[in-house]
């Protein structure tokens, strides 16, 4: 979507009809010099000539938009709002700066005002279906589910990409639902199957591989996280421990960015791949070419997937593990790596894959960077317990605000902290909401995200970490426990809801795993009434999660390979 609308972009502009102290037509030269200079990729000299038009005619609104481009893409969204509003304080009605506004907006978090930016880009250019599809993301993560839904289904019923991006992203907005059951969740996955793999898996033929059980196997995993993300921080200490005479990893990434932890990822694999820029289909010819026996998917139905490249068979062992807490909803996943906390038995009817349950975790916690020291109890020093949740804002539902509400009433004196992206302007929604429930501001203090290591050091202000449903915490959890701080969680009757009682129970926490709601209001308020409990936590939990299944790479690792070897001798005789 953003491809046709960056087409548009730089399509020739007529000249301005205004005069100016310069001859109209050098404006327009050097603002044509500027663009060109911007297409080839020298933002400098593009930068040069539009501050040259601008030195001679400052409201010159293509000009301040291309500079607002410019300054967005270097990393400094707060100026390329500021030129973007410029740019529309001249022409109220021109859609493409208000578009980007609103993508600018939602980088630094200031999701209110990027939702009036986004609204008005949707009513300007009602054609563009990426607009209405941003529009939906904002809401849902500022947790107004019900309407992004709309939106998601309103543009899913069209026909093309738009369609099936908006598609996938209600998917994946649905595990976000309170009210819906496991049952109407697969079946949701599986229209989604019906109408975009399902024709495709129809035609495909699986590679013809050596059937032979116990040889070596080519492996590989298929993602656009390979860089700073929680899926790097699971998928790094197994890729570290990997059988090299057993196994040969390849990965293939989906998004062309790169980090320091991309290169780490890189240093621990025998073969890398970039197919962003490939079709599905030579994709699926590249990964068939490499002879892969077992291929791996890490996005499920979220941003930057291929799973359309997985609906064309290209690998014999098909596998869905770690980006996604979901089923697929498609017959060329031939697997779904899990464990069986985080999916019981009864849950296996809610998956079009084959559950496969690891004996001891579905994930290996591995931090990406060096953490601060574990802080002394917040409570000692602030006099009060102070609970905390850094959760995005679309697991804050209304079930969850009426819980915590609950518990700050059944608590006294305590306080709850929430961070998440989308707080800088305000969270007057959110304040609204507790308000509600009866808990005044004074109990809850909110804060816009911030860089990732101020965001760990934040859990120095934490007691107690609260879990979400029905979509638990993963990476969250991980990382409030490595900071001292116990996480409760309700082990849900959602798929995506049991993640966190998943990580405990590998943790050696299992007392912090309600069965009921109610049970979550007694360990939380527990805690909160036992600071010596507290503080035996906070300054044992890191210890104890070093010598658990959680953070064991080798044994995890050896689980993993048997799961993929048991699946490929399957395979084998199935032949």
């Amino acid at each position: 979507m953003l491809k046709r609308l960056l087409k548009q972009l730089w399509a020739p502009r007529p000249t301005l009809r205004e005069q100016s102290p310069v001859d109209e037509r050098t404006l327009a030269a050097w603002l044509d010099e500027g663009r060109s200079a911007h297409k080839a990729g020298d933002s400098p000299g593009a930068e040069q000539r539009y501050r040259q038009v601008l030195e001679h005619k400052p409201d010159h609104p293509e000009a301040l938009h291309y500079l607002a481009v410019l300054a967005n893409a270097a990393g400094r969204p707060a100026a390329a709002c500021e030129l973007y509003q410029r740019a529309l304080a001249v022409r109220p009605d021109w859609f493409e700066p208000r578009f980007f506004l609103g993508n600018a907006l939602r980088s630094l978090g200031r999701f209110e005002s990027a939702i009036v930016a986004m609204e008005t880009a949707s009513r300007l250019n009602p054609a563009f279906a990426g607009a209405r599809v941003n529009l939906a993301m904002l809401l849902w993560e500022s947790g107004r589910l019900r309407e992004a839904e709309g939106i998601f289904r309103e543009v899913a019923a069209g026909n093309g990409d738009d369609a099936r991006d908006a598609h996938d992203n209600l998917l994946v907005a649905l595990n976000y639902r309170e009210d819906l059951t496991p049952h109407q969740c697969f079946l949701e996955h599986r229209r989604w199957a019906e109408r975009y793999t399902d024709p495709i898996t129809a035609r495909a033929v699986a590679p013809d591989r050596p059937a032979d059980p116990e040889r070596p196997l080519n492996v590989g995993y298929v993602s656009p996280d390979f860089r700073m993300h929680p899926v790097a921080m699971f998928l790094l200490p197994l890729l570290a421990h990997h059988d090299r005479e057993r196994y040969r990893i390849h990965c293939y990434a989906t998004r062309a960015d790169e980090d320091k932890v991309t290169a780490r990822l890189r240093a621990q694999v025998q073969a890398w791949r970039n197919i962003t820029a490939l079709s599905d289909d030579a994709a699926a010819k590249l990964i068939r070419d490499d002879g892969i026996d077992v291929l791996v998917d890490l996005a499920g139905h979220t941003g930057w997937n291929r799973l359309l490249l997985f609906a064309r068979r290209p690998a014999p062992v098909q596998v869905s593990w770690l980006g996604y807490l979901n089923t697929t909803g498609m017959q060329t996943l031939d697997a779904r790596l899990t464990d069986g906390v985080a999916t019981p038995p009864e849950f296996d009817a809610y998956h079009s894959e084959r559950v496969v349950r690891l004996p001891h975790c579905q994930w290996c916690f591995q931090p990406l960077v060096e953490a601060p020291e574990v802080t002394p109890l917040p409570a000692r020093r602030n006099g009060h317990v102070t609970f905390g949740s850094f959760h995005n804002l679309a697991k804050l539902g209304s079930g969850v605000i009426r819980l915590w509400s609950r518990l700050l009433q059944q608590t006294p004196r305590s306080s709850l902290l929430v961070m998440a992206k989308g707080l800088a302007d305000g969270g007057q929604d959110l304040l609204a909401r507790f308000a509600a429930e009866g808990v005044g501001s004074d109990r809850v203090v909110l804060r816009n995200a911030v860089p990732y290591q101020q965001y760990l050091a934040t859990y120095g202000e934490v007691d107690i970490a609260l879990d979400a449903f029905p979509y638990s915490g993963g990476t969250t959890t991980c990382e409030a426990l490595w900071m001292g701080v116990p996480v409760v969680t309700w082990a849900g009757p959602a798929v995506p809801g049991r993640g966190a009682a998943s990580l405990l129970a590998a943790a050696n926490l299992p007392e912090l795993v309600a069965g009921s709601l109610e049970a979550y209001l007694s360990i939380a308020a527990e805690l909160a009434g036992d600071l010596p409990r507290l503080e035996k936590l906070r300054a044992t939990l890191r210890e104890r999660m070093q010598s658990s299944p959680l953070m064991d790479a080798q044994r995890f690792t050896v689980d993993v390979e048997r799961a993929f070897r048991e699946l490929w001798r399957a395979w084998c005789a199935g032949r």
